[in-house]
């Protein structure tokens, strides 16, 4: 009887350090694995965390990654506005803006020719400048006429549309890889800010549309008033009109190289 007793005892007391082991075992690895959880858990937030603040870095250079020092030669075609005839200074004319901001902020090595004229049209000074134009070898043109077009005799808003969709086949045939932006007319006739958005179309080109700018308080120079070129003939594009057409440009610009 005391055997069998002893027997029992031994395999009671056995199965309770079976069960006692596997308990301890169980809990071993469930610290384990909670461990594991907490610091797989730290990494991703660590993770996350860096993610999110590398995403919130942006380099206070990064227009200037557009230029990289590169050459730039920029070509711009018009009449009296391109000039800046209706400016204080001379270099308030949003061409000389333009090159400021290629140069300052996108850091391009800019030169910048000028092939405009007063009274100019693009069927008399434009075509005839074609090859003044190729021969300075451009990257990027922008071409604004269309205002002395709306009071010359015989002047309509088709041969208008001719002659411009014209002179820009010529460039871009002889300078195939020049980019090209058109600035609608400061007078607002409908029918030949149509003729430019229409040849924009045709060519490939980029259009900036004006007439907000011009439509705008205090974008335009008062008649009489005392420009750097003289008295201000006509209704025309100040310096803050030239200052908004000038960015307007840019923008359109920045669409284009990056």
């Amino acid at each position: 009887m005391r055997k069998i007793f002893g027997g029992i005892v031994i395999v009671v007391f056995s199965i309770g350090l079976i069960v006692s082991m596997a308990l301890i075992a169980n809990q071993r690895q469930q610290a384990q694995l909670e461990k594991k959880s907490v610091t797989y858990a730290n990494l991703r937030i660590a993770k996350q965390s860096s993610t999110k603040i590398s995403d919130l870095k942006t380099p206070s250079n990064s227009l200037k990654r557009v230029g990289q020092g590169k050459k730039l030669t920029y070509v711009a075609m018009g009449d009296d506005i391109a000039a800046g005839h209706y400016t204080s200074t001379e270099k308030a004319a949003y061409p000389y803006l333009v090159a400021a901001y290629l140069q300052k902020q996108l850091d391009f090595k800019v030169t910048m020719k000028s092939v405009w004229g007063s009274g100019a049209t693009i069927g008399t000074s434009g075509l005839s400048n074609i090859n003044t134009v190729v021969n300075n070898k451009p990257d990027i043109i922008t071409i604004q006429y269309g205002n002395n077009e709306q009071t010359s005799p015989g002047s309509t808003a088709n041969l208008y549309r001719t002659n411009l969709n014209q002179a820009i086949k010529q460039l871009q045939a002889r300078l195939p890889k020049v980019r090209i932006i058109l600035v609608t007319p400061w007078n607002q006739n409908s029918a030949f800010k149509k003729a430019v958005v229409s040849v924009s179309k045709l060519t490939g080109t980029e259009v900036v549309d004006i007439s907000t700018i011009q439509t705008a308080k205090n974008t335009t120079a008062i008649r009489g008033a005392i420009s750097w070129a003289g008295s201000v003939s006509g209704a025309w594009p100040n310096n803050a009109g030239n200052a908004k057409i000038a960015s307007a440009i840019e923008q359109t610009f920045l669409k284009m190289y990056k």
